[in-house]
């Protein structure tokens, strides 16, 4: 297991997103450089891998998976966030998803998913756990209700969890071996893979979790799909663009916005090319698209979807995802955790 290890920091970063239509309120072409964020380490030593974290937030909470243990952060006061459990699990812990007072993580050393109590965020327990009979290298996951949805490179499953010390599987489609992560709306499942350099999202009716329906699809060719969102009745993607066509050098990141409003027929309205050779998690407030890149994070202007603008940035190494609660957004990058106030303007 990779051990090299950096400290966790979290930051607090002022960030302003001022309205605008068809042009940047910065410029015509110009984009609003962000305040460098204040970093303050909250613990010695303790390190994130770049590709071994994932967050949840429920409530006055947020659950990171960090490698071989559970932090649990108390982020009622957003501007003064800390640390107040770290939960060791043997494993390497990768996906995370919360809902009421349990915690679902992946654990692709054991390849199991584990079921944790978190009634009491200052004792959290683990109540049950399941594991898969075959090989496999966990990708998302995603709770409603009484069914957690999984993907990994061997598929899509659904596992019912309505007895979190019995769960079962219950469901099982075959979603391709590539960058399966997904997102739930509504009774429908909206998943991207990625088989070389072409990206697909296909959208799934969960109606019956036990019998998915695969009813609707948009394939995207020249494109490397890692993060997904929505607002209805669109699609919010991120990536790879090929500006070639070809799987080989000369890629920029990709923005890409698919209306789902007819989930039998989803089309692309917008797309723009961002200057990041890598995007991963983007999330959407309003009338922005906030996204984690490998040198920034950015804010794209999406009320014209026909002329998508990025009117603002700020340096992060290696951002992995955003999550939006509330007036503030949580990032995940290599150095850590940043909290973003979208409200306060520069």
């Amino acid at each position: 297991m990779y051990k090299n290890r950096i400290p966790i920091l979290i930051a607090v970063l002022l960030v302003s997103v001022i309205s605008c239509s068809k042009q940047s309120p910065f410029g015509p072409n110009e984009v609003k450089q962000l305040k460098s964020p204040l970093k303050v380490q909250i613990k010695e030593e303790k390190c994130v891998p770049i590709d071994g974290l994932d967050i949840a937030i429920s409530g006055s909470y947020a659950y990171l998976s960090c490698w071989d243990e559970l932090d649990i952060v108390n982020i009622s006061d957003p501007l003064n966030p800390s640390i107040i459990k770290h939960f060791d699990i043997i494993g390497y812990m990768n996906n995370i998803a919360v809902s009421d007072s349990f915690v679902y993580i992946t654990n692709n050393d054991s390849g199991s998913i584990l079921i944790i109590s978190v009634s009491n965020p200052f004792n959290p327990q683990q109540v049950g756990e399941y594991k898969f009979n075959i090989p496999v290298c966990f990708q998302d996951i995603a709770v409603v209700e009484t069914h957690l949805y999984v993907t990994s490179d061997s598929g899509l499953y659904v596992i019912d969890v309505s007895n979190p010390a019995s769960p079962s599987m219950v469901g099982e489609y075959d979603a391709g071996k590539v960058h399966p992560e997904f997102l739930i709306s509504n009774g429908y499942l909206y998943l991207e893979k990625t088989l070389e350099n072409t990206a697909e999202l296909v959208i799934f009716d969960i109606s019956t979790p036990s019998s998915l329906k695969k009813i609707g699809s948009y394939v995207i060719n020249g494109g490397c799909i890692w993060g997904i969102t929505l607002s209805f009745p669109y699609i919010y993607m991120s990536g790879l663009y090929f500006l070639d066509n070809s799987d080989e050098g000369n890629t920029k990141g990709g923005f890409w916005v698919i209306d789902v409003s007819t989930p039998s027929n989803p089309k692309k309205t917008g797309f723009c090319n961002l200057k990041d050779e890598y995007t991963d998690g983007l999330a959407v407030t309003g009338n922005y698209a906030c996204i984690a890149a490998d040198a920034a994070y950015k804010v794209i202007d999406i009320s014209n979807l026909s002329h998508l603008l990025e009117i603002a940035t700020c340096k992060l190494e290696y951002g992995t995802s955003v999550t939006i609660v509330g007036n503030y957004a949580y990032v995940l990058a290599y150095e850590g955790l940043y909290i973003i106030d979208t409200r306060i303007k520069l």
